[in-house]
């Protein structure tokens, strides 16, 4: 059998299911502890999306304390030596978040089931209520924060001819209309593409063709040759979008985890509406 090592990063639900017993694999349900409790994938254990965040207003998406967040993932069972498949029923953004945390520490061993839960479900596989515990480890993690900005680097970078800005939120929060902080409207010089356009509600949340997504980019200005920071609200949805170019071969994209949360609750952030 193929070892889970060889899995792809984007997995399929059938993918999935022929590896489930393997012990190399720990399966992370990124969704809420209700629903968990209700229904899971077999083996699944549950780790609290909030234990990936800050979770203080105004920015609740900032990094909490490192020593706190590599604790959370030791008693979680995550070392470094398995790898990890993240699913949750929200489109993906809870499970991105676990490895986009997991891709600060180096860690890169980890698969994002495509349509999480939904997917499973629609293939017709099995389903069970018995709480996992995970296995308490010890983790000798080294955070580097590759694939994280700083308020304070995006703003020295606004400007720069390699820098595109990819804005996840949805149109009206981009233009002010909405306004979920003090300040309305984005960052001077994003381009705007809502994360809902990238995954298929009709199609149990499962993310769309990379051809096709790639292309969207394309579209937008968003290409390889550049410095790609991705945000949203409090970088749950841009987690997802700094996945989808991590999967496209990407090599420059950093999530700014401040987000609007933080940029549009500052007094020394520029904003265009």
């Amino acid at each position: 059998m193929t070892t889970s090592t060889t899995l792809p990063r984007l997995l399929e639900a059938s993918q999935l299911s022929e590896r489930l017993s393997d012990p190399q694999i720990l399966l992370v349900d990124m969704g809420t502890a209700e629903r968990y409790q209700q229904q899971h994938i077999p083996g699944a254990i549950f780790l609290d999306y909030n234990l990936l965040t800050l979770n203080q207003q105004p920015a609740p998406g900032l990094l909490p304390p490192l020593s706190q967040l590599k604790q959370t993932l030791a008693s979680h069972g995550i070392d470094g030596s398995k790898t990890i498949i993240a699913y949750d029923d929200m489109g993906g953004g809870r499970s991105a978040r676990l490895m986009w945390v997991l891709e600060q520490f180096g860690l890169k061993n980890s698969c994002y089931l495509n349509g999480g839960l939904p997917s499973w479900i629609r293939a017709g596989l099995p389903l069970e209520s018995e709480v996992n515990l995970p296995e308490v480890v010890d983790n000798q993690f080294i955070f580097s924060g590759k694939s994280l900005i700083s308020k304070t680097e995006l703003l020295a970078l606004l400007g720069e001819d390699q820098l595109v800005i990819w804005d996840a939120r949805s149109p009206q929060e981009f233009s002010g209309e909405k306004k979920l902080a003090n300040l309305a409207g984005h960052i001077p010089g994003a381009v705007n593409l809502d994360w809902r356009k990238t995954w298929s509600a009709d199609d149990a949340m499962r993310m769309l063709p990379l051809k096709d997504l790639q292309r969207q980019l394309d579209q937008q200005g968003i290409t390889k040759d550049k410095l790609i920071v991705t945000h949203c609200q409090t970088h749950h949805r841009s987690s997802y979008t700094w996945l989808i170019m991590t999967l496209l071969g990407y090599s420059r994209v950093k999530g700014y985890a401040g987000s609007w949360g933080e940029w549009g609750n500052s007094d020394d952030t520029p904003v265009e509406n």
